[in-house]
This record gives C-alpha cells, sequence and structure tokens, in this order.
C-alpha cells in the first residue's frame, strides 16, 4: 500500500478509537456511592426510604405547572 494510504488509515483507525473511548465516558454508570443519582445510593435504600424519596422533588428539577 501507497504510504498516504496507511497515513489515512492509520488516522482513520485513531478517530474510531478515540470516539470509541468517548462514547464510554459518557454512558458509563455513576458507581459513586455518595451521589443520589446513583446505582449504588437506590440499592442501599430500603422501600419505605425509596417510596420518602420519589415523595419529594429534587431542587436540582425545575417544577412544572401541568394545565389540568
Amino acid at each position: 500500500m501507497p504510504a498516504v494510504a496507511q497515513a489515512f488509515g492509520a488516522a482513520g483507525v485513531l478517530a474510531l478509537m478515540a470516539a470509541s473511548v468517548l462514547l464510554l465516558l459518557v454512558v458509563r454508570p455513576r458507581l459513586g456511592g455518595g451521589d443520589r443519582a446513583s446505582f449504588p445510593y437506590w440499592a442501599r435504600l430500603t422501600e419505605a426510604e425509596i417510596r420518602a424519596c420519589m415523595d419529594g422533588d429534587t431542587p436540582r428539577r425545575p417544577r412544572r405547572h401541568w394545565k389540568t
């Protein structure tokens, strides 16, 4: 293969690898236990604690005004 074709092929492989790493960093779950939005946090709660958390709204989420 010509050197130019090899260079373009290598650049394409590097771009594909970079895109794959970026995708994996974006979609990976948050496994830190201190965050209220993480899987381990919710797994440690009892049913009553989960219901209490679901009844209250989080301060970060804006209020929704529904028309009835």
